[in-house]
């Protein structure tokens, strides 16, 4: 009997599958590592089930199957598939991409407008997920809930490409610095068959300084304020649905150094600020009895006219449901600048008057010599005359 192939683009890799049509042998999936070598050694799942290592031979049933491929230090390879009984035998040639290479996939189409006068792009790597790409730019002046204030917009891309996230933050220039008031977020995830839609409004009473004015080693202020979050959220098959939550912070910010760090788009001598807040976040409604608190330390680098370099932070995340604390996590992100576009200083950094190289602190006046005590002439001892004899 004459067998027909059929060749199907993979969409989350390279990749391709070959359907064959054979003599009954049972239903199975043919995990092959023929056209890539990284795929050698992967774990392979099926149905979110783990069975083993590729490459491998999955007996399953007819109906549609989730294949995904999984190895350190690559994005995360899946696919749907389906298996029939006039098709019984599927063969599986998938290709891996580096997490660097799905990110750069992912974020192609992303353009900065033209007229925007300054642009950032950074990478993000954390212990809890792959990836991101953050571009950033200068978008102007709008209304944001009746302040009139000047944002960033940005898109923020997962390295596995499944997710975006569209955002702008708010900020108001005063004689104290720069005020953040708040951030509107519109959010897309796609996971295997299902896609969400959220969009988020977020505004903060007080607004938090974010940095002050004037910005120098040796400045200290306080972000306490509470956050007022209302999420829409709508999916595939899903009606939607408004949540409300209230996220409670109180932290603390030193300006402590001046450093000169190194980042992929170069070496810059920076304001090092390091801060630590802890912020507690409840819900309304149905989420009512979850409460989140995040204690957080944070290290920034700022350089003169560009803004923020580089961040380090490191989080312990605790989860409670009705005051019991149900789980517990740690988790460390890193953000550096791969590149920046600017024109002219931004407007955080005129907002604080860092738009001019920063100087090593003065050293301090060198401590006049004390003067040596003048000497004083010793007094000859005088000889002791013997008592006269009675």
């Amino acid at each position: 009997m004459k067998q027909t192939c059929f060749v199907v683009a993979c969409v989350a890799a390279a990749g391709c599958l070959a359907m064959k049509s054979e003599p009954p042998q049972g239903p199975r999936i043919e995990v092959n590592d023929s056209s890539d070598p990284n795929v050698k050694g992967a774990d392979v799942w099926l149905d979110n089930e783990s069975k083993g290592k590729a490459p491998v031979t999955l007996p399953t049933n007819s109906g549609r199957h989730l294949v995904e491929l999984k190895k350190p230090g690559f994005a995360t390879f899946s696919q749907w598939v389906a298996i029939t009984d006039e098709h019984p035998r599927l063969v599986l040639v998938p290709g891996l991409l580096t997490n660097q290479q799905q990110l750069a996939a992912a974020t192609a189409s992303v353009r900065v407008p033209l007229v925007a006068p300054n642009s950032w792009q950074y990478e993000t790597t954390s212990d809890n997920g792959p990836p991101a790409k953050k571009i950033v730019w200068e978008g102007g002046s709008e209304d944001f809930f009746g302040t009139p204030a000047l944002f960033t917009e940005s898109i923020v891309v997962t390295g596995n490409g499944t997710a975006r996230l569209d955002e702008r933050r708010y900020y108001k220039k005063t004689k104290d610095g720069l005020l953040y008031l708040g951030k509107r977020s519109d959010f897309e995830a796609s996971d295997r068959s299902t896609y969400t839609h959220t969009v988020e409004d977020t505004t903060l009473a007080p607004p938090i300084l974010s940095l002050p004015l004037p910005f120098h080693v040796g400045a200290e202020w306080t972000a306490k304020s509470t956050a007022k979050i209302t999420t829409k959220a709508s999916g595939a098959n899903a009606r939607e649905t408004t949540v409300g939550s209230s996220v409670v912070s109180d932290g603390t910010n030193v300006a402590t150094a001046l450093e000169s760090v190194t980042v992929p788009a170069g070496s810059f001598d920076c304001i090092v600020v390091r801060g630590t807040a802890t912020a507690r976040t409840s819900h309304e409604g149905a989420l009512a009895a979850n409460v989140t608190i995040t204690k957080t330390v944070t290290t920034l680098w700022y350089a003169p006219k560009i803004g923020l370099v580089k961040s380090e932070s490191a989080s312990d995340i605790e989860f409670q449901v009705n005051g019991t604390t149900t789980s517990t996590r740690h988790q460390t992100t890193t953000i550096v600048l791969r590149e920046a576009h600017i024109t002219n200083a931004s407007f955080e950094m005129d907002a604080v008057g860092l738009v001019a190289p920063v100087a090593p602190p003065p050293a301090p006046a060198p401590t006049p010599p004390v003067p040596a005590l003048p000497t004083v002439p010793r007094v000859p001892t005088v000889p002791t005359v013997p008592a006269p004899a009675p």
